[in-house]
């Protein structure tokens, strides 16, 4: 799994390709919580579409991080996102967290 993290004056964008499975999901809570922290209130944009696989530790680490982004102030969004995220997001009623369709080649950090 690989993960960007690209600060601007309005947003934190953090980039995300590989494998989201149980080896690698802590990796991944780990950046987003960092992400959250330095963000300082700005939106937190999630680009999940190099995402191959996304088992329920990655849905695990979303809800995790999007409670602390809230309690934080911080808002979390995904801007792009592959069909595997996608369908995993619909069927855990948590596409309301998609910005336009979460649909990849939409969205620039």
């Amino acid at each position: 799994m690989q993960i960007t993290v690209t600060e601007s004056l309005d947003s934190v964008a953090v980039a995300v390709a590989g494998e989201v499975d149980i080896l690698t999901a802590p990796a991944l809570e780990e950046a987003l919580r960092t992400a959250v922290s330095a963000s300082a209130g700005r939106p937190l944009r999630l680009d999940l579409s190099g995402v191959t696989f996304f088992g329920s530790q990655g849905l695990h680490v979303l809800v995790t991080v999007q409670q602390l982004a809230e309690s934080a102030g911080v808002t979390v969004s995904i801007g792009a996102t592959s069909s595997i995220v996608r369908r995993l997001l619909d069927v855990a009623d948590l596409a309301w967290m998609l910005e336009d369709g979460g649909r990849a080649g939409d969205w620039t950090p």
